[in-house]
């Protein structure tokens, strides 16, 4: 939302799925089908060991709070490398939902499916969108599957590409 009087020059933005309120989703990892967690937690606990490695004096968690569950890891995260003070204000740090944006200034747009399990598709009804800013649904998608065949081709990758390319050529 504040990109531009960041000094960040961007002229169009697409988000596949994106996250709008959190702390529901944080919720849904945990209830919905146990293969979320454990991948989100998988693929959190290696970037974490990846960074270990790169930058060892930045970090000070082991493998103990590598096998916190997810709201767990999270917590220790925020509350030992963020100016945050809680997970609920990291959450609302980063939520948005409701009309959170509606002072984006750039055009914006977003694909989501209605059968995500990690994001509840509840969580658009009050989305408060500007104007340059368009929401397309799809029935089915999952969480960011969107796939098409056999082979795993999804239609999330040409959608981005589709959207941001039209962006490149000034459209």
């Amino acid at each position: 939302v504040g990109a531009r009087s960041a000094g960040v020059p961007l002229q169009r933005v697409a988000s596949v799925c994106p996250v709008l309120d959190p702390g529901l989703t944080m919720d849904s990892i945990e209830n919905g089908p146990a293969m979320y967690d454990w991948y989100f937690r998988r693929k959190w606990a290696g970037s974490l060991r990846r960074k270990q490695a790169v930058y060892p004096e930045l970090s000070d968690w082991d493998e103990r709070v590598l096998r916190l569950d997810i709201r767990a890891l999270t917590a220790w995260l925020v509350e030992h490398h963020t100016d945050y003070g809680s997970l609920q204000a990291y959450f609302d740090g980063y939520s948005i939902a409701g009309e959170r944006l509606a002072g984006l200034q750039v055009p914006a747009d977003i694909l989501m499916a209605k059968d995500d399990p990690v994001i509840p598709y509840v969580t658009f009804n009050d989305w408060q969108l500007p104007l340059s800013a368009s929401l397309q649904t799809a029935e089915w998608g999952g969480h960011c599957g969107f796939l098409e065949n056999w082979r795993g081709d999804g239609f999330s990758e040409r959608w981005v590409a589709q959207h941001l390319g039209q962006a490149a050529r000034g459209g």
